[in-house]
């Protein structure tokens, strides 16, 4: 979206919105995700479960972009533990927000 806006100067956010089907406020919300701390970043784009996406929403994220880094981490790994009390976890390989190779799963030992 941030690309379409950089191609495209006379495109607006109400523009780019309706174009994608969405309303601006929520097109501002999804931009405010790329404030969010790389590790945050790169562990929301591995999750495959519709339970994670659900527990991780844009709603539950949004306030995140406005925290310090440190803060965005230290709020992040609590919502992992919670996520982790909640989920039903299918037998087999942990999630991605506990694996062992993620650096905010290591923070985080469970089970």
């Amino acid at each position: 979206m941030a690309r379409l806006l950089a191609l495209d100067p006379k495109l607006s956010l109400r523009g780019l919105a309706a174009r994608e089907g969405l309303v601006a406020p929520t097109l501002v919300q999804h931009f405010k995700l790329l404030k969010l701390a790389p590790d945050i970043q790169r562990l929301l784009t591995g999750f495959r479960s519709q339970e994670a996406h659900r527990f991780f929403s844009l709603r539950r994220l949004a306030p995140l972009a406005a925290m310090s880094e440190a803060k965005q981490l230290e709020v992040f790994r609590q919502m992992q533990v919670e996520f982790s009390l909640v989920a039903t976890k299918a037998p087999g390989r942990p999630s991605v927000a506990t694996r062992p190779e993620h650096k905010l799963g290591n923070a985080i030992q469970i089970g």
